[in-house]
């Protein structure tokens, strides 16, 4: 699947992701994951132009402990950083217009006090949807990928000095099994007036891939991915910095929010 044919669908022209992994204090995961749902989700990224699509997920306990490689710290912090993770899908017409609001809806926001202080930004990165390979030949469209309900997500953060290469070995070797869908994400220069999270500097030689599951990602973790980082160093097409299972929260339910 050609990420350039699989991301469009009825004029709309999928161009960029919006990645946002945060970590609530201790004690504030339920007060955290209501003001993001019924405020911020809206409010602060998908009542703005461009935005066409969104979905939360949850890194339950259970999902930290299974994250890779053990003794990592991607995020400026301990491996088990980052409970919610929130994604954007962006029109590739709108990218800028959209980007520019985000940011202003940013600042008004915290500026009328409807921020969340009880939580840390593990990461805030803005992407360009570079690659896409289905495990289906007429399978989900990387645009509908947010409103599909797959049951689970994993996130990787791979290190590599060919995209394409890596791209290539993911068609063939990481999109099968309860895989249904993989989209690479190509890191973008953090705007001017983004937000800072702990991982501030600059990644260009990290990509990120969204691995949307068929399955509940625990159990079907060690057969997808206990050897990722093995298999894509033995490929010579990069090196696993960071891989987490998630699963989407269920909106107007607070289920996952005392299990992270």
């Amino acid at each position: 699947m050609a990420a350039g044919d699989a991301t469009d669908v009825s004029g709309i022209r999928l161009g960029s992701a919006i990645v946002s992994l945060v970590e609530p204090h201790p004690g504030q995961g339920l007060a955290f994951h209501r003001w993001y749902e019924r405020d911020h989700f809206y409010a602060g990224c998908l009542s703005g132009p461009g935005f066409f699509a969104g979905r939360r997920f949850v890194a339950t306990r259970a999902h930290k402990a299974l994250r890779a490689p053990a003794g990592a710290a991607p995020f400026g912090g301990a491996l088990g950083r980052g409970s919610f993770l929130a994604l954007y899908w962006l029109d590739a017409d709108r990218e800028e217009e959209a980007v520019a609001w985000s940011i202003g809806a940013f600042h008004a926001l915290r500026d009328a006090g409807r921020i969340f202080s009880a939580a840390d930004v593990a990461h805030a990165g803005f992407y360009s949807v570079a690659h896409a390979a289905s495990r289906d030949p007429d399978g989900v469209p990387p645009a509908l990928a947010l409103d599909h309900p797959f049951p689970g997500l994993a996130l990787t953060l791979v290190e590599t000095r060919d995209a394409n290469a890596l791209a290539a070995w993911q068609r063939e070797h990481a999109t099968h099994g309860p895989v249904a869908l993989s989209v690479g994400l190509a890191p973008r220069p953090r705007p001017p007036g983004a937000i800072q999270a702990a991982d501030a500097s600059a990644w260009p030689d990290r990509v990120a891939w969204l691995h949307f599951l068929d399955a509940e990602p625990a159990g079907v973790w060690a057969e997808s991915f206990g050897d990722h980082a093995a298999r894509l160093e033995a490929a010579g097409v990069g090196r696993l910095v960071f891989a987490s299972p998630f699963r989407p929260t269920i909106p107007g339910s607070d289920r996952y929010a005392d299990e992270i």
